[in-house]
């Protein structure tokens, strides 16, 4: 498992932790108990040992990506004709008072309305949102989840 917050990616490769994420399958109580193991080990400090990520942040966004494929997948298979569409959005930096303390050159930071220029035209996404339905999506594209961009 692999993620770089200077491109605001996140990638699973298969090994020590890719089946951790296996979104085809699992459930929301399988993906918290990764989480929560994960976190057991961050607390003790064997995080990266066991194969994680140094930086709480790229975890935390993984799960959140898993969370929102295995809820577009629910949603698919319970309710098809709902037309209920969930995506993964990465939105990259953004310049907001919550970012500004951890970041020290927010020069290529998003204002919030550019950062939402991306996002609310998947509001309206009906030809493309079957496809994507489940993705990550970073600046209206689709990122891959298996590291192959």
């Amino acid at each position: 498992m692999t993620g770089s917050s200077t491109q605001s990616k996140i990638v699973i490769r298969s090994g020590s932790n890719g089946a951790h994420f296996d979104t085809g399958h699992m459930t929301f109580d399988a993906l918290e108990t990764v989480i929560d193991g994960f976190v057991a080990l961050a607390e003790s400090e064997r995080a990266e040992a066991a194969g994680w990520p140094g930086w709480i942040n790229i975890a935390s966004k993984i799960g959140q990506v898993a969370a929102a494929r295995i809820a577009a997948r629910d949603a698919a298979q319970n309710r098809p004709d709902a037309a209920l569409h969930v995506y993964a959005v990465c939105p990259g930096l953004v310049d907001t008072a919550a970012s500004r303390p951890w970041f020290a050159d927010m020069s290529a930071a998003q204002s919030p309305k550019q950062a939402a220029s991306h996002i609310v035209p998947l509001l309206f996404d009906e030809d493309g949102a079957g496809q994507r339905n489940g993705q990550l999506i970073q600046f209206g594209r689709q990122l891959s989840w298996d590291g192959a961009s």
